[in-house]
């Protein structure tokens, strides 16, 4: 597990729902289940790709939040930093 030193708090579809995502694997499940449909943007696969990667070991986890966030600002999905 790749836990982060600084969660991200997300809102999700359910009104008044939100998921604190500590780690690049609780990032990577938020982005390939909780992840509008529609969404294709740049920022959007740049981070699955950058997801990944950190996953199995090829990247930090400081580049895994960095691309998250991105694609977060991207779709327009409200979060805040904790």
């Amino acid at each position: 597990m790749q836990w982060w030193k600084r969660s991200v708090t997300v809102e999700t579809n359910e009104v008044g729902q939100k998921m604190v995502i500590e780690s690049t694997e609780g990032a990577t499940d938020f982005l390939l289940s909780h992840w509008p449909r529609n969404s294709s943007g740049h920022a959007f696969t740049t981070a699955k790709a950058v997801l990944l990667e950190a996953f199995d070991g090829k990247r930090e986890w400081i580049d895994a939040r960095r691309a998250f966030i991105a694609a977060l600002n991207e779709a327009s999905i409200p979060f805040s930093e904790d």
